[in-house]
């Protein structure tokens, strides 16, 4: 005895192609659960791919049910990336943190649709950024006490200081550590006090003047310490009489 042809309404249909789009499960988890071949639900999200609506707007064949192998279904066809000139040259002002952060893995549009209107690698969304190693943490540290103790080492000083401690390392491990750290050499630079015309210069007030009592001139001054985690930031107030 031959099956008899099932049919499926509007409503079970765009249920169904919003789940298969929402990528929550797989073409034939769903196809499964719902007890419906999967080339049928594939040719449904094909059908409302990029148009939420469309079976809202489809017309209704007898009685709000429509044959799954109708060759018309009554629905207005376009592309799906249609009108969206104006949103991809908007989106493309905004830097990558920002559009990465428009992303909606729950969204009613499925990743690989919005990554492609948002104009970002859809792998960047899976990708756990690696902190750095553990000898890389203790080569941060001793970078540091060495650039508070001789804040003019640059990469290939701090670099050869490191190789006589023992700790072998190259120039380019440094210098991206240093990059990372924003460590950079302290050391006089060509025109350092070349004076910009347009910068007003205001007139040095304790020349030649003696301070001989408190609370006459009071001055500050600032500084970091370092922190297992971190760092912790020292200013300094001090009446110069004391």
């Amino acid at each position: 005895m031959a099956r008899k042809r099932r049919r499926f309404t509007e409503e079970f249909k765009k249920r169904v192609a919003l789940e298969a789009l929402q990528e929550r499960e797989t073409v034939q988890q769903i196809a499964s659960r719902h007890d419906v071949h999967p080339n049928q639900v594939g040719k449904w999200k094909r059908q409302v791919d990029g148009l939420l609506d469309v079976f809202s707007q489809a017309g209704a064949k007898r009685d709000g049910e429509m044959e799954e192998d109708d060759p018309q279904p009554a629905r207005e066809d376009w592309r799906a990336d249609g009108g969206t000139g104006f949103f991809s040259s908007r989106v493309g002002a905004l830097s990558r943190p920002e559009r990465m952060a428009l992303v909606e893995p729950a969204g009613p549009l499925p990743l690989a649709r919005q990554c492609a209107l948002l104009g970002v690698s859809r792998s960047s969304l899976y990708h756990v950024p690696q902190g750095e190693s553990a000898d890389n943490l203790l080569l941060m540290q001793r970078m540091d006490e060495l650039h508070l103790a001789h804040p003019f080492y640059g990469s290939r000083q701090m670099a050869r200081h490191l190789c006589r401690e023992g700790m072998a390392t190259g120039r380019h491990r440094v210098r991206r550590l240093m990059r990372r750290m924003g460590l950079e050499a302290i050391y006089r630079k060509p025109r350092t006090s070349a004076v910009h015309p347009e910068h007003r210069v205001h007139p040095y007030l304790l020349r030649g003047l003696e301070i001989d009592r408190p609370d006459q001139v009071w001055c500050a001054d600032i500084t970091y310490i370092p922190a297992a985690k971190g760092f912790f930031f020292l200013v300094a107030v001090m009446d110069w009489a004391s």
